[in-house]
């Protein structure tokens, strides 16, 4: 599997990240709260959590005027609760 993939099907998971149109929310899993830094410092060619979003905003909202709204930053960031049980599954 190539990293590329793996981003495109975490970011349709909408149990860890979702765009809510009514509210003007993206709420996104909480490991992009805690590595956020390392898409500011440039990781993986990524320049800030922002510009991540952007990229696969198609990935995080349904319609064509959502994902605008998340390409050109028009929204609130939520981190959701991060799910524990998943270190735990084997």
């Amino acid at each position: 599997m190539r990293a590329e993939d793996g981003m495109r099907r975490f970011f349709s998971d909408r149990t860890r990240n979702r765009f809510d149109a009514s509210s003007g929310t993206l709420r996104v899993s909480k490991l992009f709260d805690w590595y956020a830094k390392d898409f500011e410092s440039g990781h993986a060619g990524f320049a800030s959590l922002a510009a991540t979003f952007a990229k696969y905003a198609d990935r995080l909202a349904d319609t064509p005027e959502a994902q605008a709204r998340i390409r050109s930053g028009d929204y609130r960031l939520e981190f959701l609760d991060y799910d524990w049980m998943l270190n735990d599954a084997r």
